[in-house]
């Protein structure tokens, strides 16, 4: 609770990376707390302080055990569950690529990826000490449709077509609303 403290009496400054600023785990070793990061390696080290103990994760499940491995020595650990990122990410490649696909296969492995990420937040969850605030948010909202609709777009203009309409426009706006929107939620363990 005290990191949620130092967050909302610092609000828009605190954790921001600057010349007259620290970011969230360079605050918190000053404030003699501990930190952790569990990521890829692109993430720690764009991130990582000198002090700050670091775990490299190339899946999920590596995740998780991580955090099991340490959340009870740390003040603060940060670790990313990448699964819809990755789902996003490999569906988009396929889209750039020309690959025609099946809406109802990428709904069905969407769900599949949202069922595996609320299994992972459960093990986290079980693993965690009486007292300890988890935190969970969103990176963005589900970019998909309006990636779908800017490529149709893209090739629209390029081939020098009528097929894009005010109703695609419109539809678009309302894809990129849904894709700026994100999640999160807080508890505290019992």
């Amino acid at each position: 609770m005290d990191l949620v403290n130092l967050k909302l009496q610092n609000y828009s400054t605190f954790g921001l990376k600057s010349l007259s600023h620290h970011t969230l785990c360079k605050s918190l070793l000053l404030a003699g707390r501990t930190c952790a990061i569990i990521d890829n390696r692109n993430t720690i080290a764009r991130y990582t302080e000198v002090g700050v103990d670091t775990l490299v994760c190339e899946s999920d499940q590596q995740v998780c055990k991580g955090i099991a491995t340490l959340h009870k020595d740390h003040d603060f650990v940060y670790a990313r569950i990448r699964g819809i990122d990755e789902f996003y990410q490999q569906t988009k490649t396929n889209v750039q690529a020309g690959t025609k696909l099946d809406s109802s296969v990428i709904d069905m492995e969407y769900v599949r990826c949202a069922r595996q990420m609320d299994e992972n937040v459960g093990k986290i969850w079980e693993i965690l000490e009486p007292g300890t605030l988890l935190m969970c948010v969103s990176s963005q909202g589900d970019t998909m449709k309006a990636t779908l609709l800017l490529d149709k777009k893209k090739d629209s203009k390029a081939n020098n077509t009528d097929d894009w309409t005010p109703a695609n426009e419109k539809e678009l706006a309302a894809a990129v609303d849904r894709a700026r929107q994100n999640i999160g939620f807080f508890a505290v363990k019992i």
